[in-house]
């Protein structure tokens, strides 16, 4: 029984108190007396919007899990270790933003369910809790949460709260939530509150049943920053009457900071702004604790780095990073409810007439419950801290979702996503982030067939090059897992996916799409519709610069016309897609596949090479090819295998590892594409050069975690987990290990003992632990070990020696040949 209390799924009506819809904010209370020792207690709860849930009034998780609004996730709390015998009480607050974003397609219906399973220590029955009118709730005004201005294009709302209307004495009514939020302890008075029965449910067919948890949890950890500075507020206009926008707001506060420097830890009257200092880039949730001697407000402000004044910058790219909240007298710890990261916070106390001391600010980090055992190192401690800071950025970029960046836009792009996990798998050997987003990346495609660029995202926009990517990554997940089911699983809506493609292809086997510009974005599905949605605006991504998002004044991939990187990567695609339809037993369209990948390459190659430059070009516009040639499209076109000659493969290859100054250069993101390559034409040396001198700034710039680009300007956010490619570098290029395995297999072994003195690192693959070490001597003597999983058989090569066969523990020492 123990075994599976979080993995069955349940079906309840959701409770909410008030209007069914338009934003708002309930409270939640269960309380259950426990008369003898629990074997096992789990609770399985979801929300609409979002959650933060308490045990006995500590802290225990916020959430769900990003999902489609079809198929709603639990999120599963193991409360063995809490629930002794005695009372307890589940405290929980839901808040319903009701606006369309770019993770969440709203149902329109709020509310709350919950399960709290429970296995008796001394083999009695099993029992459950559901919300069956044991629950108590409390309705909050709601004129906080509908006047919050929208925090930017792809987030929902500023958080507002106003603590005074909050339930916090012990009497029970209303007063203002203190020090100790005392609606959340087991000895608060809810007998005023509303009996939490269902109050509907969910009104449209396609709800389904809540699915068990397939997602690792989150762990938290308090940070407490350093506070920098306390400065006075001289504002003439109070910014507790704007109601404008976020921006306005931000620039109001920053206009009404002094230079007059206060005590930090003194009472101070009137108004002050707070720095702190978290150290570098945290996700999680923000918190402060000060002492007011009356009525006034905080306005909670956060942010990845300083601007050229040196003051926390609060607005970044038209987000918004900051908080509101009423707050009453007395004591009291604040803590936002909604995830972001930063490294600063500014904590502005206005209008405390009778006095207020901020006493401590900091973050309530939060990561992935994953065990990181891969890791790589080296004598080159520089190397050693970019692969740290890559790691890290994994693990402050990976929330209730794999995030393209955990401040901005907060969405699992399929560009992101994929690598991001994989990297994930190898560094920690669980693979259900990555199962997680094949599966929900094709949970619910459009109309026509097509998915999401974002996955759980309501927009109704799609990057093409995106798609195909998902494919792709579908196939390197399959060979990374030998997950056959999963891949059976998604079959049909891939079948869709590469249908799209095909519909829309002309008699000479290309596409008939062509880009003529990025278009507008036209609108945003909300709420979810009962049928699939609609996809209206198609896009090209590929790599950033000449979009103008990012890289702004750098030379751009010219997406003019037949683009040549789209159509190799479809060629990609169909050959991951005939790999797959062969791993489930389909042959047939296996072969159809194959021999239509091979058809687009041979069209690719006679359409979009330059015969004197011998490289790739971008495209074909008005029937001639462009002059640009960018680096992005010659490692598209080779992945695509479209050098079928030695003079062809070498053209593209220089001119992707040594472009012109006037050529589009790949950003941080699309280096994962450029590195197999190096490293398959024994470029190594040049790969290593490469990273360490573009990612030096990231290493350097005070964040611990790497950047959307290489700017690092206003235009990007500084913790970005796509750019973590050195990982593929150290683990893959240096140390040599391979990509994938099967038991019973053979893997190929290629250390670069000639570039590093001595390394070691380890993976964590499904067959098990992969581990290699070495070091060389003054003579150039080598001495190398390492560890294969049992059933796996590896061959390893050195340079000027024969390759060696070795299984399990294995160790080697030779005079080895200097690269």
């Amino acid at each position: 029984m123990a075994d599976d209390l979080d993995r069955r799924p349940i079906r309840q009506g959701r409770v909410w108190s008030g209007a069914a819809r338009g934003a708002g904010v309930c409270l939640y209370r269960l309380r259950v007396e426990v008369d003898r020792p629990v074997a096992r207690a789990v609770l399985l709860l979801h929300a609409e919007d979002r959650y933060g849930l308490w045990v006995d009034g500590r802290w225990v998780g916020r959430g769900p899990v990003l999902h489609h609004p079809t198929r709603p996730a639990l999120d599963a709390y193991d409360l063995t270790d809490a629930w002794a015998p005695g009372p307890h009480v589940l405290a929980v607050r839901v808040v319903f933003d009701d606006t369309p974003q770019h993770n969440h397609v709203t149902t329109g219906e709020p509310g709350l369910t919950a399960e709290l399973r429970c296995e008796p220590g001394d083999g009695g029955e099993p029992w459950t809790i559901g919300m069956d009118g044991r629950w108590r709730v409390w309705r909050l005004d709601d004129d906080p949460v509908v006047r919050s201005p929208r925090r930017n294009w792809a987030l929902g709302r500023m958080e507002w709260r106003d603590l005074r209307a909050e339930p916090g004495d012990e009497a029970g009514g209303a007063g203002g939530a203190g020090w100790d939020e005392g609606w959340m302890r087991v000895g608060f008075d809810d007998s005023g509150w509303a009996c939490g029965m269902p109050t509907h449910e969910p009104a449209w067919s396609g709800f389904g049943v809540l699915r068990a948890p397939s997602t690792p949890g989150l762990r938290y950890g308090e940070v407490v920053g350093r506070l920098v500075r306390a400065r006075a507020w001289r504002g003439e206009v109070t910014p507790l009457e704007i109601g404008t926008s976020l921006p306005e707001l931000v620039c109001a506060l920053d206009a009404g900071v002094t230079g007059e420097v206060v005590g930090g830890g003194d009472v101070v009257r009137g108004s002050a702004v707070y720095d702190f200092d978290l150290g570098s880039n945290l996700a999680g949730q923000r918190w402060c604790e000060v002492e007011a001697g009356s009525e006034g407000v905080l306005y909670v402000g956060w942010s990845e780095c300083l601007d050229e004044r040196g003051e926390v910058e609060l607005v970044r790219k038209g987000t918004a990073y900051v908080d509101r909240y009423d707050v009453p007298a007395g004591r009291s710890r604040i803590q936002s409810m909604g995830l972001s990261a930063g490294r600063y916070l500014r904590v502005c106390a206005l209008g405390f007439d009778k006095g207020v001391r901020v006493e401590r600010a900091g973050m309530l980090a939060s990561e992935p419950v994953l065990a990181w055992d891969g890791g790589f190192s080296c004598g080159d401690d520089r190397l050693n801290g970019l692969f740290e800071l890559c790691v890290n950025t994994l693990r402050v970029g990976t929330q209730e979702g794999l995030m393209d960046c955990p401040t901005r836009e907060q969405a699992p792009y399929l560009g992101d996503a994929h690598p991001v996990a994989r990297w994930i798998a190898v560094l920690t050997g669980d693979t259900r982030w990555w199962r997680h987003t094949v599966v929900e990346q094709f949970a619910r495609p459009g109309r026509d067939g097509m998915i999401r660029s974002a996955i759980f995202s309501g927009a109704s926009d799609v990057l093409l090059d995106y798609p195909l990517l998902g494919v792709w990554w579908t196939a390197a997940y399959g060979r990374f897992t030998g997950d056959v089911e999963t891949l059976r699983g998604v079959l049909e809506p891939l079948r869709g996916v590469m249908d799209w493609y095909d519909r829309r292809r002309t008699h000479e086997g290309l596409l008939d799409w062509q880009w003529s510009g990025s278009p507008e974005r036209t609108g945003w599905e909300h709420p979810a519709g009962r049928g699939r949605p609609e996809m209206t605006d198609y896009n090209l991504f590929i790599d950033h610069p000449g979009l103008g998002w990012h890289n702004v004044g750098e030379p751009g991939i010219d997406r003019r016309g037949v683009n040549t990187a789209l159509h190799a990567l479809w060629a990609v695609a169909l050959r991951a897609t005939a790999w797959i339809e062969r791993a489930v037993g389909n042959q047939r369209e296996a072969s159809q596949r194959w021999r239509q990948a091979r058809a687009l390459t041979a069209t690719i190659r006679r359409r979009m090479v330059d015969p004197v430059r011998r490289c790739f070009v971008d495209g074909e516009f008005e029937g001639r090819r462009l002059e640009a040639a960018s680096m992005q499209t010659q490692a598209w076109a080779l992945m695509a295998g479209g050098a079928d000659t030695p003079g062809l493969r070498r053209g593209a290859l220089e001119r992707m590892m040594r472009p012109p100054t006037d050529a589009a250069q790949a950003g941080p993101y699309f280096w994962q594409y450029v590195l197999p390559h190096a490293a398959q034409a024994g470029e190594l040396g040049w790969a290593l050069s490469r990273v360490m001198k573009l990612w030096a700034p990231m290493l350097e710039g005070g964040t611990g975690t790497v950047w959307e680009t290489f700017a690092g300007d206003a235009l990007d956010s500084l913790c970005h987990p796509w750019s973590a490619a050195p990982i593929d570098l150290c683990l893959h290029g240096l140390l040599g290990l391979p990509g994938a395995m099967r038991q019973g297999g053979m893997v190929h072994l290629r250390p670069a003992v000639g570039l590093l003195a001595e390394a070691e690192g380890r993976m964590a693959m499904p067959a098990g632990p992969v581990r290699i070490g070495w070091q060389r001597g003054g003579n150039d003597d080598l001495s190398i070990e390492g560890e294969l999983p049992e059933g796996i058989e590896g061959v390893l090569h050195l340079p000027g020696e024969e390759a060696t066969r070795v299984r399990g523990q294995w160790g080697v020492r030779t005079p080895v040949q200097t690269i």
